[in-house]
Formats: C-alpha cells, structure tokens, sequence
C-alpha cells in the first residue's frame, strides 16, 4: 500500500510540475513583456524613474549618487552595472524611503533597457 501511494503521489507531482511554464500572460506589464527588444527610455523607463527615483530628497539636484531627472546620470549607473545590481538586489529604493518598492515588471522593463544598452530613444 505504501508503494501504491507513493507511485501516486510521484505521479502527481510530475503531473504539477509539468504544468508549469516560463511564458508570461500577454497582458502582464502593460505588454512590456512582449516587447523582447527595443525598449525605450522615454515611454518605458523615464516613467518608473520619475514616479520612484528621481523625487525629492532622492535622485534629483545635486545628489551624490547622480541626478535621474537627466539620462546622461543615468546612462552612467546603467553602464557600469551600478543600476542593475541596485535594483536586482532590492536596495532601491530602500526600505525606509515611503517610496513603495518596484513591482517586478519595473524591475524587468529597466533591465531589459540596460540589456539592451540603455539607449536614449
């Protein structure tokens, strides 16, 4: 009996498992996940920036860690991985800002851009 029920349950799991996909609902992420290329900063990415980056007290003026209401402080960030790590990592924005976290279509759109080499299009 302990045979049968564990050929059952085996059976059942690689049943799930063979459920499961990678493919993403076409209307996920305003279809930004459908866009495998071309990605750009004035629709896609200057948006999330200026709802979540470039606030006050943020990545505006004369911050340290560059001004995101212009590209070029940008392009840097995105250049030497700085972006990429940051966002992946979950430390921007950080914890104890009241700026709510980046929703993982965010995240993606803003990768796929720096994938794509962080065009200014």
């Amino acid at each position: 009996m302990k045979a049968y029920r564990l050929v059952l349950f085996i059976t059942g799991l690689l049943f799930f498992c063979a459920q499961c996909t990678n493919e993403v609902a076409p209307d996920i992420c305003n279809n930004v996940a459908q866009k495998v290329q071309d990605i750009s900063y004035n629709l896609d990415v200057a948006p999330i920036i200026a709802k979540s980056c470039a606030l006050p007290d943020c990545h505006v003026g004369a911050f340290p860690n560059g001004d995101f209401t212009f590209y070029d402080d940008l392009k840097i960030r995105a250049d030497n991985g700085e972006l990429y790590f940051r966002l992946t990592s979950g430390q921007m924005p950080p914890s104890f800002s009241e700026v709510p976290a980046l929703t993982i279509c965010d995240v993606n759109t803003i990768v796929m851009w720096i994938n794509e080499g962080a065009k200014n299009n």
